[in-house]
């Protein structure tokens, strides 16, 4: 029972605090916003870049993929909860890139050490494209000014 409330609780706890972050910092500073939103995203980046690991170990025979199951769904779950609890938030399709980038770019230079890590750092740097591409114009909202025309807000 109390590994079950373990695993339960981030996912809960993650994507209401961050909600509660997120609504209390846009009233405040659009920057502040960013920088919450980048934060979240770079807690998925590194959710993703472990799965990915992960499997890439089991893959090359180094883990045992039944003790693989549990760590790669939670991780996963944990990733997903912290992409969509910070996207709905993302002015730009960079701020949520960002982070994956880095990570990736990071991975990539540890491969000369680790050879798999390449492969990580790829596959993580793809992914935060395809969630960046996710992001749009819906983020932005058409206000109208005081002078009768309407200005899109981000």
């Amino acid at each position: 029972m109390l590994l079950f409330l373990e695993a339960i609780a981030p996912l809960i706890a993650i994507p209401l605090i961050l909600h509660l972050l997120l609504s209390w910092s846009a009233k405040r500073s659009r920057l502040l916003t960013n920088v919450i939103v980048m934060i979240a995203e770079a807690g998925a980046a590194y959710s993703i870049s472990f799965v990915f690991d992960m499997i890439l170990q089991v893959s090359m025979g180094r883990i045992p993929s039944a003790n693989t199951i549990v760590p790669v769904c939670m991780w996963i779950a944990l990733s997903l909860c912290c992409h969509l609890s910070a996207k709905q938030w993302a002015a730009k399709p960079y701020i949520i890139m960002l982070p994956y980038g880095v990570l990736g770019m990071l991975a990539i230079l540890v491969s000369l050490v680790h050879r798999q890590n390449f492969l990580v750092g790829l596959l993580t740097i793809i992914t935060g494209f395809l969630f960046a591409s996710r992001v749009s114009s819906w983020t932005a909202k058409p206000t109208e000014q005081p002078d009768g025309k309407t200005h899109l807000e981000l």
